[in-house]
């Protein structure tokens, strides 16, 4: 039992980020498979539960054999503080999703978070790519939605709902600018300093 448990903390340590971004990989997966698209309807919902706690499982290993030996006592006073609260929520409300994404939250101390950006903007645009080709082809449901009273048609393009698709482009978006938000910085003071190159000119003239 003992060399297992070193075993796992030799295997974290060198492979922190890599694992750790794996496990946020894995529940982003469940989350858009089990609650966004249509192809989730075919897979048994245990599946995805078992992926969650997996990522969740993966989280807490991280904290509990690297993350807490960095912690203050005050920091750790903190965390179980916090960890208590988020758990008397989550029961509560029976709402088992915001004690898992504490927890990943919690987890990526000392994590490369552009890894896991760049991580999820590729899984969540191979995941929407492959929705979409799959509903056009009809492998799985296109739903047509309309609203009472409007003769607009839309499509759920393999999705729950029509506007799932949008959410998930918007994420992945949000996830480019933030990728390359150096190019864009450098772009824009480009264009800043021709504009007033160009103006000087035009004054000079």
């Amino acid at each position: 039992m003992k060399k297992t448990i070193e075993a796992i903390k030799s295997m974290l340590s060198k492979y922190n980020n890599q694992i750790f971004t794996a496990g946020i990989c894995m529940y982003v997966f469940a989350i858009i498979m089990s609650d966004y698209t249509i192809i989730g309807n075919y897979i048994p919902e245990f599946l995805f539960s078992c992926i969650k706690y997996l990522s969740v499982a993966i989280s807490i290993l991280k904290i509990a054999f690297i993350d807490i030996k960095t912690y203050s006592i005050k920091q750790r006073k903190n965390v179980i503080l916090l960890t208590t609260l988020v758990l008397i929520i989550s029961i509560v409300s029976k709402n088992r999703t915001i004690l898992q994404i504490f927890l990943l939250i919690l987890g990526m101390k000392d994590i490369n978070f552009k890894k896991i950006a760049r991580a999820i903007f590729w899984l969540e645009l191979i995941l929407l790519s492959l929705t979409v080709f799959a509903s056009v082809t009809g492998i799985i449901e296109n739903r047509i939605i309309t609203r009472t009273g409007e003769t607009v048609i839309r499509y759920s393009l393999g999705f729950k709902d029509c506007k799932y698709p949008a959410i998930i482009l918007w994420s992945i978006s949000i996830l480019y600018l933030y990728l390359k938000k150096e190019k864009i910085k450098s772009a824009i003071i480009g264009k800043e300093l021709f504009e007033i190159y160009k103006n000087q000119n035009m004054e000079e003239k």
